[in-house]
C-alpha cells in the first residue's frame, strides 16, 4: 500500500512539473511574440530607434535611424551614442539627458544632432530607461528630423512678429470685437480714431458706443450677417468718439477665429476731411456748373471728340434740344471733313504749355444752316490719355455781316474819293496821310510817298499859313467853318 501511495504521489509531482513546464514554454513563447512584434516595430518604424547598455554604447539600431543619422549599424555598435551624434555643442546637453534616462527617468527634448558627415540635423527624442528586475539596464533612444517643422515654426513665429509690427504700426486702425460686440484688441491707430490716449481705455469696451441711435440697428444687422459668414462691402458710416466729436470712418468687417474663439476685426481709417473735400468739391462743381448753365456763350465737354455735356446757350446755337448731342460725335455739328479737321488740329496742339487755343471755324445748325464761329479750346484734365476738353463757342454770324457790309462800304468810300475831281487829303497838325489822285496831281507828287515827313502847312504859302492854321484849330474844335 505504501509503494501505490508513493507512485501516486509521484506522478502527482511530475504532472505538476509538466504543467509548470507547458506554462513556462508558453511564456517563452509569448516573449518570443512579444520581442519578435518589438523588433518589427523597431524596424519598420518611420522614426530612429536605437538601443544602449547602461554605458550609452549602442548595442541595435534600425533602418530610420541609420538613415537620419549616415550611420551603418555595423559601424556603431558598441560605441557612445552621445560621442557619435551629439557633437561638442551639444554634447553637454546629451549627457545630461542620459544621465536622467539611466538613473530611470523618460526623457525628451528637441535639440540639434549631427549626421556622420557633420551635418546640423534638428531632432526631438524621446528616451526610455529598459530595466530588467527593477534594474536599468540600458535605454532606448526615439530620434525624428524636425528640422522642416522648426523652419516651419521659426518662419511662423518671424511672420507672427511681422504681422504684430504690422498691426501696432499700421495707419489705418485695426480692432477685434467678439460676437457681443465687446472688443479684444485694438492698435494705436484704433485708439487715436476712437479718441483715447491708452488703449486699456478701449478694451472691454462696447462697439456700440461708437454709434448714435439711430445707427445701432444697422450695425446689429451687419453683426448678424458676419456672424452668419456673409460678407459685407466696404462702407462709410459716423461714429462719435470718446472725446465727443463726430468723425465719418471707412471700415471692412470679417470674421475670425480670436484666442481660440468666434470674433470680427474690423480694419478703418477716418476718411473725415476725405469727406468734407468732397462735398466741397461737389458743391464747388455744382456752382460751376450753375455759371456754366446760365452763361451766354455756348459751352460744352469734350472727351475723345465725343459730346459728353452741353449748357442751354449751346442747345440753342446748334438748334438742339437739351443733352440731346450728349454721347454723340463732334462730326455732326461741323458741315464738311475740312472744318472738322481744321479743329481736330487746334485741340492737338494743346499742351501743357498751351492749355487754351482758339479757332474761327463754321458749324452748322440742326436745320442745316451753316454759320460763323468763335471756338476756345481749353484742356482740363493733363494725366488722362483721352483727356477732357471746354470748348466755349461765340456765334459770330452776325459780326461777320456787319465786318462784310463794313468792308463794302469802305470799299465804295474809297472808290468815291479815288475817282473825285476834286482834291481830297486826310491830315493833322503835323503830318499828312492820304491824298487822292487830284490832290496828288495838284501837289505835285509821284506818289503819297513824296508826302513822307511833311505836314499840309509845307503845302501852303507863308502869307496863307496863319489863316489856314487858325480855321483848322477852329475845325478841329468842332466849329463850322464857311
Amino acid at each position: 500500500m505504501g509503494d501505490k501511495r508513493q507512485n501516486s504521489e509521484e506522478r502527482e509531482k511530475i504532472k505538476r512539473l509538466e504543467e509548470k513546464l507547458r506554462r513556462y514554454e508558453e511564456r517563452i513563447e509569448e516573449l518570443k511574440r512579444e520581442k519578435e512584434t518589438l523588433q518589427s516595430l523597431i524596424l519598420h518604424s518611420f522614426l530612429g530607434i536605437v538601443t544602449v547598455d547602461k554605458e550609452m554604447r549602442v548595442t541595435s539600431c534600425n533602418q530610420e535611424f541609420e538613415k537620419l543619422f549616415q550611420f551603418k549599424k555595423a559601424e556603431i555598435i558598441g560605441k557612445n551614442l552621445d560621442d557619435l551624434i551629439a557633437g561638442k555643442d551639444s554634447l553637454e546637453e546629451a549627457l545630461e539627458f542620459s544621465n536622467q534616462t539611466l538613473t530611470g527617468n523618460a526623457t525628451h527634448g528637441v535639440g540639434i544632432r549631427f549626421k556622420k558627415d557633420g551635418t546640423p540635423v534638428t531632432v526631438e527624442f524621446f528616451a526610455v530607461p529598459a530595466i530588467v528586475n527593477g534594474k536599468v539596464v540600458g535605454a532606448y533612444g526615439i530620434y525624428q528630423d524636425v528640422s522642416d517643422r522648426e523652419k516651419m515654426s521659426r518662419a511662423l513665429k518671424e511672420s507672427e512678429e511681422r504681422y504684430r509690427k504690422f498691426v501696432n504700426l499700421s495707419p489705418m486702425g485695426i480692432g477685434v470685437y467678439d460676437m457681443s460686440g465687446k472688443i479684444l484688441f485694438a492698435n494705436r491707430a484704433a485708439a487715436e480714431i476712437a479718441g483715447v490716449e491708452r488703449l486699456e481705455d478701449l478694451i472691454g469696451k462696447s462697439v456700440f458706443e461708437f454709434f448714435s441711435t439711430e445707427s445701432i440697428p444697422d450695425m446689429r444687422q451687419r453683426l448678424k450677417n458676419l456672424k452668419a459668414g456673409k460678407l459685407q462691402p466696404k462702407m462709410e458710416e459716423k461714429i462719435i468718439t470718446l472725446n465727443g466729436q463726430t468723425l465719418t470712418i471707412e471700415s471692412t468687417s470679417t470674421p475670425i477665429t480670436y484666442q481660440g474663439q468666434p470674433a470680427i476685426m474690423a480694419v478703418f481709417q477716418d476718411v473725415s476731411e476725405r469727406v468734407n473735400a468732397q462735398r466741397l468739391l461737389q458743391e464747388s462743381e455744382a456752382r460751376m456748373k450753375k455759371v456754366f448753365q446760365v452763361s451766354p456763350l455756348g459751352m460744352g465737354l469734350v472727351k475723345n471728340r465725343v459730346m459728353q455735356w452741353h449748357n442751354e446757350a449751346m442747345s440753342k446755337i446748334l438748334g438742339y434740344q437739351p443733352e440731346e448731342l450728349v454721347g454723340r460725335r463732334a462730326r455732326i455739328i461741323y458741315p464738311n471733313d475740312e472744318e472738322y479737321s481744321k479743329a481736330g488740329d487746334a485741340i492737338s496742339s494743346i499742351s501743357d504749355e498751351k492749355r487754351v487755343v482758339d479757332i474761327e471755324t463754321k458749324w452748322v445748325r440742326k436745320n442745316g444752316e451753316i454759320f460763323d464761329c468763335h471756338i476756345w479750346y481749353a484742356l482740363l484734365e493733363t494725366e488722362s490719355e483721352d483727356p477732357a476738353i471746354l470748348a466755349i463757342v461765340e456765334d459770330i454770324s452776325e459780326r461777320k455781316k456787319i465786318e462784310k457790309l463794313h468792308r463794302e462800304s469802305e470799299a465804295r468810300y474809297r472808290l468815291l474819293i479815288e475817282g473825285s475831281p476834286l482834291p481830297i487829303v486826310v491830315y493833322d497838325e503835323n503830318s499828312l496821310y492820304f491824298g487822292n489822285p487830284a490832290a496828288l496831281k495838284m501837289f505835285k507828287a509821284k506818289s503819297m510817298g513824296d508826302f513822307t515827313g511833311k505836314s499840309v502847312v509845307d503845302f501852303i504859302h507863308p502869307d496863307s499859313r496863319p489863316m489856314a492854321m487858325k480855321r483848322f484849330r477852329k475845325f478841329m474844335k468842332g466849329e463850322h467853318l464857311p
